[in-house]
């Protein structure tokens, strides 16, 4: 009696992601067809926009933009982008970050939430902790005289 042959799987090969491929820019335009016209972020102060017709489509990506929005709430208890009152995005100090994701051990998540909302206070005594080019120490005058507050020193 023969035995029947085993299925033997195939190998399918895939390949790693090339990074280098990656669309990097933080603003572009795009054709109705989908091609791409990308902005070079060096050259801000003097951009020039290509037509309207050749390119509808703008697109801008800030990776380092924290959004928080605030909604009212309806009489069910939903919510929804009508009922939006106001909406205000934040940049944070990217090298504030990777400290408190490696001093801290904090998750990127944590660590750009916490870089955002700090006040200009804050991020200078925590620049200052971990012994970075900028910021100053929470005793100095500086400290002192600022008068901006968040949620981490309220």
């Amino acid at each position: 009696m023969k035995h029947p042959k085993k299925p033997t799987a195939r190998r399918v090969k895939v390949n790693p992601p090339d990074i280098k491929k990656a669309w990097l820019y933080r603003m572009w335009f795009e054709s109705k067809y989908g091609k791409r016209l990308a902005l070079d972020p060096n050259d801000a102060g003097r951009l020039v926009f290509p037509p309207v017709k050749k390119y509808p489509y703008a697109y801008t990506r800030f990776p380092l933009k924290i959004v928080t929005s605030v909604y009212r709430r309806r009489k069910d208890g939903a919510y929804g982008a009508n009922e939006r009152i106001f909406c205000e995005s934040r940049g944070v100090a990217a090298d504030l970050v990777i400290e408190l994701v490696e001093r801290e051990k904090m998750k990127l998540g944590d660590a750009l939430i916490v870089a955002s909302i700090a006040c200009e206070r804050c991020q200078n005594i925590l620049a200052h902790k971990y012994g970075m080019c900028w910021g100053y120490p929470a005793t100095s005058k500086l400290a002192k005289a600022c008068s901006a507050s968040c949620e981490l020193c309220r």
